[in-house]
């Protein structure tokens, strides 16, 4: 284990899964997730969220093998309720919509964590490599999920990262 830790630090032993298998119920979380800096810009992105049909995880599907799916939907759901607890232009709101707290205290239920988008779903799940060949630098890493379309916030989160190894 301890050659684990020196080659990556306190990232994960595998890179992090990017996106759902297309077609799969939780494909549309990746949608999300892709549109999600330009729903933040909408004054109505929290009525809009609130129709949100969001699939809960199959509780049976918590094996070793299923860690990086539950982890990619913990990722999906922590961004989406933090944006939407702190969606650009507005006053913070005080209740997390039922149909997007729901899925997100499941998952972490699961993962046996707190129900909040976490440092470590923030940063050290939340990147990919450009070139899978080539290590995990930066330069060669991006992030999965942002709130912003700016290239700032790819930055801050994979320095955040990178900075742990």
């Amino acid at each position: 284990m301890e050659s684990v830790f020196r080659k990556r630090g306190f990232l994960p032993v595998s890179d992090p899964l990017t996106a759902f298998p297309p077609g799969s119920q939780w494909a549309m979380l990746d949608e999300l997730g892709k549109n999600l800096p330009s729903l933040l810009q909408s004054p109505d992105f929290r009525d809009s969220a609130r129709r949100f049909n969001i699939p809960f995880w199959d509780e049976q599907k918590t094996s070793v093998l299923d860690q990086p799916a539950l982890r990619l939907y913990y990722l999906r759901l922590g961004f989406l309720a933090s944006a939407y607890i702190n969606q650009i232009g507005q006053p913070p709101a005080t209740i997390l919509a039922g149909n997007i707290a729901r899925p997100l205290c499941h998952a972490c239920a699961l993962l046996g964590r707190p129900p909040i988008l976490s440092y470590d779903g923030y940063a050290l799940y939340n990147w990919k490599r450009l070139d899978i060949q080539a290590p995990i630098e930066l330069g060669n890493i991006d992030t999965i999920q942002n709130f912003v379309p700016l290239y700032d916030e790819h930055w801050f989160i994979a320095y955040s990262g990178e900075r742990e190894r």
